[in-house]
């Protein structure tokens, strides 16, 4: 079976990365890096960063206009990069993201959720 660049062994949970290595666990989960928590002033079309986690296939982000991520406005899965470029965000309001990472042997938990206020628009 092969599993976004992983190769599976029969039912086990140990599998082989693309760079080599063996692994039976799933990976740490994400840090955020940036936009930092609570940050305001943040512009509507910005770009959201986390660190990558070794052993990683894959990363899973939800953005959302709630702090419980009841209504998510992003919600991807097989992201292979630690950027997303988020757009069309309302001014003056509060949004809340987090990421989870996978490989073959599971997914970790979800990132301690950050918050950020976008900028105020100005009138024209």
């Amino acid at each position: 079976m092969l599993m976004a660049g992983f190769i599976c062994t029969g039912q086990s949970n140990i599998g082989i990365s693309p760079s080599g290595y063996l692994t039976s666990l799933p990976p740490e989960i994400p840090s955020l890096v940036s936009p930092s928590d609570l940050a305001t002033d943040q512009p509507v079309a910005m770009e959201l960063t986390w660190q990558s986690q070794i052993h990683t296939a894959y990363f899973s982000l939800e953005v959302s206009t709630e702090s419980d991520f009841s209504s998510l406005i992003v919600d991807l899965s097989s992201l292979a990069d630690t950027t997303y470029s988020l757009s069309g965000l309302e001014n003056n309001a509060t949004y809340y993201w987090r990421v989870s990472a996978t490989n073959v042997a599971g997914t970790s938990e979800l990132s301690t959720a950050r918050g950020f206020t976008t900028i105020v628009a100005l009138p024209e």
